[in-house]
């Protein structure tokens, strides 16, 4: 790879993971506010939690778009097949004088995202225990079996996870 070509490279890759922190620095405050509105004896109003979300799912479509144009950009520079586009080892087989600069801001990004991942992973592990708590109670209300008898995709029998809560029976 020529100087100016790996310059070039090394600045897309450096304005990606600079927008990249950004946009996870951005993520991490909503998906802690869910967390803790969910912790709270009146979680608040569901439009204002629905908000909240919404703007989690459109930074995360923001960033996957954007690694999608970065991708396709350095594998137009470097005459390469777009899916194979990897940032790690494309910095890692940089000259020290990007590789170091690009590493940092790399570790920063990948502990954000391993922080944004494990709030919303007990996110999701809080609201299922509260939806599993829902849902027995629906059926005790209801008597409903615990499984709706319906089939799957796969032909195989629902999950006790999709089932309907409320059976009608005419």
């Amino acid at each position: 790879m020529s100087e100016t070509l790996t310059d070039d490279v090394a600045a897309m890759c450096g304005a990606h993971l600079r927008e990249e922190e950004r946009l996870l620095a951005a993520a991490l405050p909503i998906v802690r506010t869910v967390q803790h509105r969910f912790n709270q004896r009146e979680p608040g109003p569901l439009p204002e939690l629905v908000q909240h979300q919404h703007e989690l799912t459109q930074l995360i479509g923001d960033m996957q778009q954007r690694r999608h144009l970065l991708r396709a950009a350095i594998a137009h520079r470097l005459n390469l097949v777009a899916g194979n586009v990897r940032l790690a080892p494309l910095v890692n087989g940089m000259p020290p004088s990007h590789k170091d600069a690009l590493l940092i801001q790399l570790v920063r990004v990948r502990q954000l995202a391993d922080e944004l991942v494990a709030t919303n992973h007990r996110l999701s592990l809080h609201l299922h225990i509260y939806l599993d708590a829902y849902q027995r109670l629906l059926q005790d209300l209801t008597g409903t079996p615990s499984a709706s008898g319906r089939y799957g995709p796969q032909g195989k029998a629902d999950v006790p996870q999709y089932r309907p809560m409320i059976q009608v029976h005419g």
